[in-house]
């Protein structure tokens, strides 16, 4: 279904996405994705989380973290993008 989401930077920037399923709009996000210390939230045109990119300070380890490296968005060892809150990780 395609509607309006909200991509929240969390760093004061906010991009109105129309008439784009949630696959669409997550695309947009991760090429959106810069160094900001922050998650990066979806919502509805409600204001209802949708999903999120957890960000987590630390360098990426995948041994660790269980997740397809391939799937986050990663800064060396500044920090990552975890996967999107609402996709399961198959390995």
């Amino acid at each position: 279904m395609k509607k309006t989401y909200v991509i929240d930077y969390c760093n004061g920037i906010e991009e109105v996405i129309h008439n784009k399923n949630i696959s669409e709009v997550k695309e947009i996000a991760d090429y959106g994705a810069s160094y900001t210390q922050q998650p990066i939230v979806i919502y509805d045109d409600t204001g209802n989380e949708i999903c999120r990119r957890s960000w987590y300070g630390v360098g990426f380890d995948q041994s660790e973290a269980g997740v397809n490296p391939n799937k986050i968005i990663g800064f060396a060892e500044f920090g990552y993008y975890d996967i999107w809150s609402d996709e399961v990780e198959d390995m």
